[in-house]
Protein backbone atom coordinates (compact mmCIF):
# COMPACT_ATOMS: atom_id res chain seq x y z
CA UNK A 1 0.00 0.00 0.00
CA UNK A 2 1.60 3.34 -1.24
CA UNK A 3 2.07 6.32 0.58
CA UNK A 4 -1.38 8.07 -0.44
CA UNK A 5 -3.54 5.08 -0.17
CA UNK A 6 -2.43 5.06 3.61
CA UNK A 7 -3.11 8.38 3.96
CA UNK A 8 -6.67 8.63 2.50
CA UNK A 9 -7.46 5.70 4.83
CA UNK A 10 -6.32 7.37 7.81
CA UNK A 11 -8.45 10.51 6.73
CA UNK A 12 -11.78 8.08 6.08
CA UNK A 13 -11.15 7.03 9.71
CA UNK A 14 -10.91 9.62 11.49
CA UNK A 15 -13.92 10.88 9.61
CA UNK A 16 -15.88 8.52 10.90
CA UNK A 17 -14.54 8.39 14.28
CA UNK A 18 -15.53 11.97 14.34
CA UNK A 19 -18.68 11.66 12.62
CA UNK A 20 -21.77 13.24 14.69
CA UNK A 21 -23.80 9.85 16.85
CA UNK A 22 -27.20 10.03 16.50
CA UNK A 23 -29.38 10.44 19.67
CA UNK A 24 -30.45 6.62 20.18
CA UNK A 25 -32.33 7.95 23.42
CA UNK A 26 -34.12 10.46 21.81
CA UNK A 27 -35.14 8.16 19.17
CA UNK A 28 -36.39 5.22 21.58
CA UNK A 29 -38.32 8.06 22.98
CA UNK A 30 -39.95 9.26 19.81
CA UNK A 31 -41.54 5.81 19.29
CA UNK A 32 -41.82 3.51 22.30
CA UNK A 33 -42.99 6.10 25.17
CA UNK A 34 -46.25 7.18 24.12
CA UNK A 35 -47.90 9.60 26.88
CA UNK A 36 -51.10 8.34 25.84
CA UNK A 37 -52.30 4.61 25.15
CA UNK A 38 -56.00 3.80 23.64
CA UNK A 39 -57.30 0.18 23.65
CA UNK A 40 -60.95 -1.20 22.69
CA UNK A 41 -62.07 -4.80 23.38
CA UNK A 42 -62.93 -4.68 19.64
CA UNK A 43 -58.64 -5.64 19.07
CA UNK A 44 -59.50 -8.47 21.24
CA UNK A 45 -56.55 -11.06 20.09
CA UNK A 46 -57.89 -13.91 22.21
CA UNK A 47 -59.57 -16.51 20.05
CA UNK A 48 -60.04 -19.68 22.75
CA UNK A 49 -62.50 -22.34 21.02
CA UNK A 50 -65.18 -23.89 23.78
CA UNK A 51 -68.46 -25.33 24.08
CA UNK A 52 -69.62 -23.38 26.42
CA UNK A 53 -72.16 -21.17 25.73
CA UNK A 54 -71.67 -18.11 27.79
CA UNK A 55 -68.13 -18.24 26.40
CA UNK A 56 -68.52 -17.98 23.12
CA UNK A 57 -71.22 -15.66 23.14
CA UNK A 58 -70.19 -13.10 25.33
CA UNK A 59 -67.14 -11.66 26.52
CA UNK A 60 -65.64 -10.92 30.45
CA UNK A 61 -61.59 -10.01 29.79
CA UNK A 62 -60.10 -9.15 26.60
CA UNK A 63 -56.30 -8.97 25.33
CA UNK A 64 -54.75 -6.36 22.95
CA UNK A 65 -51.23 -6.20 21.52
CA UNK A 66 -49.62 -2.33 21.61
CA UNK A 67 -48.52 -1.66 17.99
CA UNK A 68 -45.52 0.10 19.71
CA UNK A 69 -44.38 -0.74 23.48
CA UNK A 70 -44.82 1.51 26.46
CA UNK A 71 -40.66 0.79 27.64
CA UNK A 72 -39.24 2.23 31.22
CA UNK A 73 -43.02 3.58 32.22
CA UNK A 74 -43.08 5.00 35.42
CA UNK A 75 -46.22 5.49 36.13
CA UNK A 76 -49.94 4.86 34.65
CA UNK A 77 -53.44 5.92 35.42
CA UNK A 78 -56.77 5.15 33.15
CA UNK A 79 -57.93 8.62 32.42
CA UNK A 80 -61.07 7.24 30.20
CA UNK A 81 -63.47 4.24 30.25
CA UNK A 82 -66.80 3.43 28.85
CA UNK A 83 -68.71 0.61 29.13
CA UNK A 84 -71.97 -0.67 27.55
CA UNK A 85 -74.37 -1.54 29.96
CA UNK A 86 -75.92 -4.35 28.06
CA UNK A 87 -76.32 -7.22 30.45
CA UNK A 88 -78.74 -10.15 29.92
CA UNK A 89 -80.83 -9.45 33.37
CA UNK A 90 -81.51 -6.99 36.37
CA UNK A 91 -80.74 -9.76 38.21
CA UNK A 92 -77.45 -12.37 38.20
CA UNK A 93 -78.17 -15.91 37.55
CA UNK A 94 -77.09 -17.39 40.18
CA UNK A 95 -78.91 -15.56 42.55
CA UNK A 96 -82.23 -16.23 41.27
CA UNK A 97 -83.62 -19.14 43.97
CA UNK A 98 -86.17 -17.93 46.63
CA UNK A 99 -85.86 -20.07 49.45
CA UNK A 100 -88.55 -20.83 52.65
CA UNK A 101 -89.58 -22.77 54.88
CA UNK A 102 -92.94 -24.67 55.35
CA UNK A 103 -92.91 -25.76 59.26
CA UNK A 104 -95.73 -28.14 60.05
CA UNK A 105 -97.66 -27.06 62.78
CA UNK A 106 -98.51 -28.66 66.58
CA UNK A 107 -100.84 -27.56 69.11
CA UNK A 108 -100.14 -23.94 71.32
CA UNK A 109 -100.36 -24.60 74.93
CA UNK A 110 -101.10 -20.74 75.25
CA UNK A 111 -103.91 -19.97 73.46
CA UNK A 112 -106.68 -22.80 72.86
CA UNK A 113 -107.81 -23.54 69.49
CA UNK A 114 -104.10 -22.30 68.19
CA UNK A 115 -100.91 -23.46 66.56
CA UNK A 116 -97.48 -23.27 67.01
CA UNK A 117 -94.49 -24.40 64.81
CA UNK A 118 -92.68 -27.54 65.54
CA UNK A 119 -90.10 -26.05 67.79
CA UNK A 120 -86.02 -27.43 67.04
CA UNK A 121 -83.37 -26.34 64.60
CA UNK A 122 -85.29 -25.56 61.37
CA UNK A 123 -85.13 -28.42 59.35
CA UNK A 124 -83.85 -28.76 55.93
CA UNK A 125 -86.25 -30.95 55.35
CA UNK A 126 -89.06 -28.03 55.86
CA UNK A 127 -86.99 -26.11 53.14
CA UNK A 128 -89.08 -25.39 49.76
CA UNK A 129 -88.00 -23.61 46.79
CA UNK A 130 -89.27 -21.11 43.80
CA UNK A 131 -87.09 -19.94 41.20
CA UNK A 132 -86.95 -17.90 37.76
CA UNK A 133 -85.10 -19.76 35.24
CA UNK A 134 -81.45 -18.45 34.19
CA UNK A 135 -81.50 -15.76 31.23
CA UNK A 136 -79.91 -18.07 29.30
CA UNK A 137 -82.71 -20.82 29.26
CA UNK A 138 -84.43 -20.27 25.25
CA UNK A 139 -87.84 -21.35 25.70
CA UNK A 140 -88.24 -22.27 21.79
CA UNK A 141 -86.26 -25.52 23.53
CA UNK A 142 -89.50 -26.17 25.83
CA UNK A 143 -92.73 -27.58 24.76
CA UNK A 144 -94.74 -24.15 23.32
CA UNK A 145 -97.63 -25.82 25.10
CA UNK A 146 -95.75 -24.75 28.47
CA UNK A 147 -92.88 -22.56 28.08
CA UNK A 148 -94.95 -19.73 29.14
CA UNK A 149 -95.81 -21.52 32.19
CA UNK A 150 -92.84 -20.60 33.97
CA UNK A 151 -91.04 -17.25 35.31
CA UNK A 152 -87.55 -16.26 33.27
CA UNK A 153 -84.71 -14.16 34.48
CA UNK A 154 -84.63 -10.98 32.20
CA UNK A 155 -84.17 -7.34 32.15
CA UNK A 156 -86.73 -6.07 34.21
CA UNK A 157 -87.79 -2.56 34.15
CA UNK A 158 -89.94 -2.15 36.84
CA UNK A 159 -91.17 -4.16 39.81
CA UNK A 160 -94.41 -5.28 38.13
CA UNK A 161 -92.59 -7.06 35.52
CA UNK A 162 -90.84 -8.87 37.90
CA UNK A 163 -93.78 -9.44 39.87
CA UNK A 164 -95.18 -11.63 37.13
CA UNK A 165 -92.42 -13.80 36.41
CA UNK A 166 -92.96 -14.67 40.31
CA UNK A 167 -95.98 -15.46 40.25
CA UNK A 168 -95.77 -17.64 37.45
CA UNK A 169 -91.96 -19.12 38.90
CA UNK A 170 -94.29 -20.03 42.17
CA UNK A 171 -97.25 -21.84 40.18
CA UNK A 172 -94.38 -24.08 38.05
CA UNK A 173 -91.14 -25.25 37.91
CA UNK A 174 -89.62 -27.03 34.61
CA UNK A 175 -87.31 -29.21 37.22
CA UNK A 176 -90.80 -29.95 38.37
CA UNK A 177 -92.43 -30.77 35.67
CA UNK A 178 -89.96 -33.12 34.41
CA UNK A 179 -89.22 -35.57 36.91
CA UNK A 180 -90.51 -38.25 35.56
CA UNK A 181 -87.48 -38.08 33.31
CA UNK A 182 -85.13 -37.62 35.94
CA UNK A 183 -84.56 -36.92 39.51
CA UNK A 184 -87.64 -36.79 41.74
CA UNK A 185 -88.40 -33.03 42.98
CA UNK A 186 -89.87 -32.41 46.40
CA UNK A 187 -88.69 -29.29 47.49
CA UNK A 188 -91.10 -27.22 45.31
CA UNK A 189 -95.10 -27.66 45.53
CA UNK A 190 -96.95 -25.92 42.60
CA UNK A 191 -98.70 -23.34 44.30
CA UNK A 192 -97.77 -23.18 48.11
CA UNK A 193 -96.60 -19.58 47.93
CA UNK A 194 -97.13 -16.63 46.53
CA UNK A 195 -94.78 -13.50 45.59
CA UNK A 196 -96.89 -10.60 44.91
CA UNK A 197 -95.85 -6.83 44.14
CA UNK A 198 -97.39 -4.29 46.88
CA UNK A 199 -97.21 -0.83 44.83
CA UNK A 200 -98.41 1.12 48.00
CA UNK A 201 -95.76 -0.13 50.47
CA UNK A 202 -93.43 -0.33 47.38
CA UNK A 203 -92.23 -4.06 48.65
CA UNK A 204 -92.96 -7.82 47.61
CA UNK A 205 -94.91 -9.36 49.71
CA UNK A 206 -95.09 -13.70 50.49
CA UNK A 207 -97.89 -15.57 51.56
CA UNK A 208 -98.08 -19.23 52.38
CA UNK A 209 -101.20 -20.59 50.40
CA UNK A 210 -101.78 -23.47 52.27
CA UNK A 211 -101.38 -21.56 55.66
CA UNK A 212 -104.38 -19.52 55.94
CA UNK A 213 -105.67 -20.11 59.55
CA UNK A 214 -109.70 -19.52 58.95
CA UNK A 215 -110.31 -21.89 61.74
CA UNK A 216 -107.20 -20.01 63.94
CA UNK A 217 -105.52 -23.42 63.29
CA UNK A 218 -103.22 -23.31 60.36
CA UNK A 219 -101.68 -26.62 59.03
CA UNK A 220 -98.08 -24.99 58.46
CA UNK A 221 -96.17 -22.04 59.46
CA UNK A 222 -94.28 -20.12 56.81
CA UNK A 223 -90.95 -18.22 57.05
CA UNK A 224 -88.41 -16.99 53.75
CA UNK A 225 -85.16 -18.34 54.84
CA UNK A 226 -81.95 -15.77 55.39
CA UNK A 227 -79.26 -15.83 52.81
CA UNK A 228 -76.74 -17.37 55.24
CA UNK A 229 -79.10 -20.09 56.27
CA UNK A 230 -76.43 -22.97 56.60
CA UNK A 231 -79.09 -25.65 55.23
CA UNK A 232 -78.39 -23.62 51.86
CA UNK A 233 -74.94 -23.38 51.30
CA UNK A 234 -73.29 -25.48 54.01
CA UNK A 235 -73.13 -28.92 54.91
CA UNK A 236 -72.25 -32.27 53.16
CA UNK A 237 -74.70 -31.52 50.84
CA UNK A 238 -76.21 -27.86 50.94
CA UNK A 239 -79.69 -27.29 49.06
CA UNK A 240 -78.37 -25.10 46.87
CA UNK A 241 -75.70 -27.28 45.67
CA UNK A 242 -78.71 -30.42 45.26
CA UNK A 243 -81.00 -28.46 43.64
CA UNK A 244 -78.41 -27.32 40.82
CA UNK A 245 -77.46 -31.14 40.37
CA UNK A 246 -80.86 -32.22 39.95
CA UNK A 247 -82.14 -29.31 37.72
CA UNK A 248 -78.71 -30.39 35.77
CA UNK A 249 -80.64 -33.37 35.10
CA UNK A 250 -84.37 -32.50 35.14
CA UNK A 251 -83.99 -29.13 32.89
CA UNK A 252 -83.18 -31.22 29.99
CA UNK A 253 -83.63 -30.68 26.84
CA UNK A 254 -83.61 -27.01 27.72
CA UNK A 255 -79.93 -26.88 28.72
CA UNK A 256 -78.35 -29.92 27.31
CA UNK A 257 -75.12 -30.75 29.36
CA UNK A 258 -75.82 -27.66 31.58
CA UNK A 259 -74.41 -26.61 34.55
CA UNK A 260 -78.32 -26.76 36.31
CA UNK A 261 -79.26 -23.90 38.45
CA UNK A 262 -76.44 -21.69 39.51
CA UNK A 263 -75.92 -20.27 42.70
CA UNK A 264 -73.48 -17.98 44.71
CA UNK A 265 -72.69 -17.98 47.81
CA UNK A 266 -74.82 -16.35 50.49
CA UNK A 267 -76.89 -14.76 47.74
CA UNK A 268 -80.37 -15.54 46.84
CA UNK A 269 -83.58 -13.98 45.32
CA UNK A 270 -85.29 -13.67 48.60
CA UNK A 271 -82.33 -11.00 49.06
CA UNK A 272 -82.83 -9.36 46.28
CA UNK A 273 -86.70 -8.77 46.40
CA UNK A 274 -85.79 -7.09 49.80
CA UNK A 275 -86.26 -9.83 52.38
CA UNK A 276 -82.77 -9.13 53.90
CA UNK A 277 -82.83 -11.40 57.28
CA UNK A 278 -79.50 -13.26 57.72
CA UNK A 279 -80.93 -16.44 59.03
CA UNK A 280 -78.25 -16.90 61.86
CA UNK A 281 -80.99 -17.08 64.76
CA UNK A 282 -82.57 -20.17 63.42
CA UNK A 283 -83.88 -22.32 66.34
CA UNK A 284 -87.73 -22.25 66.81
CA UNK A 285 -87.74 -22.20 70.70
CA UNK A 286 -90.25 -25.25 72.83
CA UNK A 287 -93.06 -23.18 74.94
CA UNK A 288 -93.07 -23.59 78.42
CA UNK A 289 -95.56 -25.33 80.47
CA UNK A 290 -97.82 -22.18 80.46
CA UNK A 291 -97.00 -21.72 76.50
CA UNK A 292 -94.31 -18.57 76.93
CA UNK A 293 -91.04 -18.21 75.14
CA UNK A 294 -88.27 -15.71 75.96
CA UNK A 295 -88.51 -12.94 74.50
CA UNK A 296 -85.20 -13.48 72.65
CA UNK A 297 -87.13 -15.31 70.10
CA UNK A 298 -89.36 -13.13 69.38
CA UNK A 299 -87.55 -11.30 66.44
CA UNK A 300 -87.55 -15.18 65.20
CA UNK A 301 -90.92 -15.94 65.62
CA UNK A 302 -92.78 -12.53 64.34
CA UNK A 303 -91.30 -13.77 61.10
CA UNK A 304 -93.52 -16.18 60.79
CA UNK A 305 -96.49 -16.47 58.74
CA UNK A 306 -98.92 -16.32 60.67
CA UNK A 307 -96.93 -15.47 64.04
CA UNK A 308 -97.36 -17.68 66.42
CA UNK A 309 -99.26 -17.44 69.66
CA UNK A 310 -96.51 -17.17 71.90
CA UNK A 311 -97.03 -14.48 74.53
CA UNK A 312 -99.71 -13.60 77.12
CA UNK A 313 -99.71 -10.49 75.44
CA UNK A 314 -101.39 -11.87 72.38
CA UNK A 315 -104.09 -13.21 74.58
CA UNK A 316 -107.87 -12.15 74.61
CA UNK A 317 -108.25 -8.63 76.19
CA UNK A 318 -111.56 -6.91 76.41
CA UNK A 319 -111.93 -3.40 74.55
CA UNK A 320 -108.46 -4.51 72.13
CA UNK A 321 -109.60 -4.57 68.48
CA UNK A 322 -106.17 -5.81 67.16
CA UNK A 323 -105.03 -8.04 69.79
CA UNK A 324 -105.50 -11.62 67.79
CA UNK A 325 -105.29 -9.74 64.45
CA UNK A 326 -101.53 -10.66 64.24
CA UNK A 327 -102.46 -14.34 64.68
CA UNK A 328 -104.39 -14.71 61.46
CA UNK A 329 -101.70 -12.45 59.32
CA UNK A 330 -100.91 -14.78 56.66
CA UNK A 331 -98.50 -12.19 54.19
CA UNK A 332 -95.04 -11.34 55.22
CA UNK A 333 -94.08 -8.03 53.66
CA UNK A 334 -90.08 -7.46 52.77
CA UNK A 335 -88.20 -5.31 54.60
CA UNK A 336 -86.67 -3.42 51.54
CA UNK A 337 -87.71 -2.41 47.71
CA UNK A 338 -86.06 -5.03 45.74
CA UNK A 339 -82.75 -4.65 43.90
CA UNK A 340 -83.24 -4.69 39.98
CA UNK A 341 -79.18 -3.61 40.04
CA UNK A 342 -77.43 -5.96 38.30
CA UNK A 343 -74.26 -4.02 39.62
CA UNK A 344 -73.19 -1.30 41.00
CA UNK A 345 -69.41 -0.81 39.84
CA UNK A 346 -67.23 -2.57 37.20
CA UNK A 347 -64.17 -3.37 38.54
CA UNK A 348 -61.04 -3.14 35.83
CA UNK A 349 -58.25 -5.63 36.44
CA UNK A 350 -55.02 -5.97 34.34
CA UNK A 351 -51.88 -7.86 35.21
CA UNK A 352 -49.88 -4.62 34.11
CA UNK A 353 -50.77 -2.89 37.18
CA UNK A 354 -48.61 -5.33 39.28
CA UNK A 355 -48.79 -4.56 43.24
CA UNK A 356 -49.82 -1.29 43.21
CA UNK A 357 -53.27 -1.97 44.44
CA UNK A 358 -55.16 -4.90 46.39
CA UNK A 359 -59.01 -5.80 47.01
CA UNK A 360 -60.55 -7.71 49.67
CA UNK A 361 -61.99 -10.64 47.08
CA UNK A 362 -58.58 -11.20 45.66
CA UNK A 363 -60.46 -12.22 41.93
CA UNK A 364 -58.37 -10.30 39.72
CA UNK A 365 -55.01 -9.85 39.21
CA UNK A 366 -54.11 -6.28 39.73
CA UNK A 367 -56.98 -3.74 40.23
CA UNK A 368 -56.75 -0.71 37.56
CA UNK A 369 -59.89 1.01 38.22
CA UNK A 370 -63.37 0.87 39.56
CA UNK A 371 -65.92 1.82 37.60
CA UNK A 372 -69.54 2.99 38.88
CA UNK A 373 -72.35 1.79 36.42
CA UNK A 374 -74.41 4.92 37.19
CA UNK A 375 -76.41 4.22 33.78
CA UNK A 376 -79.76 2.31 33.26
CA UNK A 377 -79.62 -1.18 31.19
CA UNK A 378 -78.69 -0.99 27.63
CA UNK A 379 -77.05 2.28 28.20
CA UNK A 380 -73.44 3.53 28.16
CA UNK A 381 -71.26 3.94 30.89
CA UNK A 382 -68.38 7.25 30.93
CA UNK A 383 -65.92 7.04 33.15
CA UNK A 384 -62.94 9.97 34.26
CA UNK A 385 -61.09 10.11 37.25
CA UNK A 386 -61.25 13.33 38.69
CA UNK A 387 -58.59 13.10 40.74
CA UNK A 388 -54.69 12.33 39.41
CA UNK A 389 -54.11 9.05 41.17
CA UNK A 390 -51.40 7.12 39.09
CA UNK A 391 -50.09 3.60 39.99
CA UNK A 392 -46.39 3.44 39.76
CA UNK A 393 -45.34 0.03 41.09
CA UNK A 394 -46.33 -1.50 37.91
CA UNK A 395 -44.79 -3.23 34.81
CA UNK A 396 -42.18 -0.50 33.22
CA UNK A 397 -42.59 -2.74 29.83
CA UNK A 398 -45.55 -2.88 28.14
CA UNK A 399 -45.92 -4.62 25.04
CA UNK A 400 -49.36 -6.42 25.52
CA UNK A 401 -52.26 -5.76 27.87
CA UNK A 402 -55.24 -7.67 29.24
CA UNK A 403 -57.91 -6.42 31.05
CA UNK A 404 -60.47 -8.22 33.30
CA UNK A 405 -63.96 -7.17 34.29
CA UNK A 406 -65.97 -7.73 37.31
CA UNK A 407 -68.96 -6.66 39.39
CA UNK A 408 -69.35 -6.08 42.82
CA UNK A 409 -69.86 -9.61 44.09
CA UNK A 410 -66.75 -10.72 42.54
CA UNK A 411 -68.86 -12.37 39.13
CA UNK A 412 -66.82 -11.86 35.72
CA UNK A 413 -68.86 -9.12 34.20
CA UNK A 414 -69.95 -10.23 30.54
CA UNK A 415 -70.99 -8.51 27.29
CA UNK A 416 -72.30 -9.67 24.50
CA UNK A 417 -69.74 -10.04 21.93
CA UNK A 418 -71.34 -7.04 20.23
CA UNK A 419 -70.15 -4.51 22.83
CA UNK A 420 -67.21 -2.52 22.78
CA UNK A 421 -65.14 -1.30 25.85
CA UNK A 422 -62.68 1.62 25.50
CA UNK A 423 -60.09 2.76 27.56
CA UNK A 424 -57.78 5.00 27.22
CA UNK A 425 -54.77 5.40 30.31
CA UNK A 426 -52.03 8.57 30.69
CA UNK A 427 -48.24 7.23 31.16
CA UNK A 428 -44.84 8.89 32.33
CA UNK A 429 -41.93 7.87 32.10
Amino acid sequence: MNSDTQEQLERLVVALENQEQPNTETQRSFITQPERVFITSDDDISQAVSQDPQTENAFASFTVNLKRPALNVKSLQVSRVSIPNATSSSIPDDECVFWYYRIPSVPSQLLPNFKYPTPGILSSSYLYYVRLLPSYYKKELIDFTYADDYGYNSVFPDYESLATELSKACLADLSYDNQSFGDPVTNFIPGDISITYDSAANRFVMTGNNGNPTSGEPEFFYISAGYNDKNIFEGALPEAESLQISTKINDFPTIYNGEGQPFKLYKTLNQRLGFTWDGNGNTVPAQNIIGAVSSSYFSLLNRFRPIPAYSAGLSSLPGNPNVSYPLQATGYTAEFPACLVYTSIVNLYADIAGGSTSDSGEKGQALLATVPMASATLGVVFYNPTIYNALTKISDQIYQIKIEMRTENGNLFYLPNSAIVTLEFTLTY
